[in-house]
């Protein structure tokens, strides 16, 4: 297929992608709906403050190793494929660790927020503990699907930069939803809340 660069070869690229990434929002949507989920979040009181903006991060600290990705590939930093680049290696890692960072935050703020107000908060432990998990477990998931999504996508002529919005921050919403729930999961096994 030969690209233009024109807006109907925009076009046609946004709108699968923007489709596509509509369907991925309505299963992380589905899943945080779920009444397993919504009874696993209410297990521990002062979590669904944090859902949102955990969420949100996703998206956000993921989208920026889209964006770097993204523009490596335009430049000609790197060409896709199986040999790890060390400007590559050190993107994700810098995502995994900015969003452990995050994750880490926000557990704290929303957690002393709920002490401050005098309202029912999980012990400090499990709290911290699902959000720390689940931006670990995220961090490593995120990265390596939107190293592989661009990749594939640039391979087969579709823009990079196209991909990376909608498809990063809804990638964000059903993986962050996904395996925050396993977090739960995880520290309700081993954790006695």
């Amino acid at each position: 297929m030969q690209r233009t660069g024109g807006a109907k070869d925009f076009f046609r690229e946004s709108l699968f992608i923007m489709s596509l990434s509509l369907l991925v929002a309505f299963l992380a949507g589905i899943i945080l709906g779920s009444d397993t989920m919504v009874g696993y979040i209410e297990e521990f009181p002062g979590l669904l403050l944090i859902v949102p903006a955990f969420l949100a991060t996703r998206g956000n600290v993921y989208g920026v190793l889209g964006a770097r990705v993204s523009t490596a590939l335009h430049q000609g930093l790197f060409e896709p494929g199986f040999e790890i680049d060390w400007r590559l290696k050190n993107a994700v890692l810098a995502s995994i660790m900015n969003g452990l960072l995050v994750s880490g935050l926000m557990g704290l703020i929303g957690w002393s927020f709920f002490k401050i107000i005098g309202r029912n908060v999980t012990s400090f432990f499990p709290y911290m503990s699902i959000l720390i998990l689940a931006g670990l477990l995220t961090g490593i998931s995120l990265s390596f699907l939107i190293v592989v999504l661009l990749f594939l996508g640039y391979h087969y002529g579709i823009d990079p930069d196209i991909i990376n919005g909608p498809i990063v921050t809804s990638l964000g919403d059903l993986v962050g939803t996904l395996l925050l729930f396993v977090s739960i999961i995880i520290v309700r096994w081993f954790i006695i809340v």
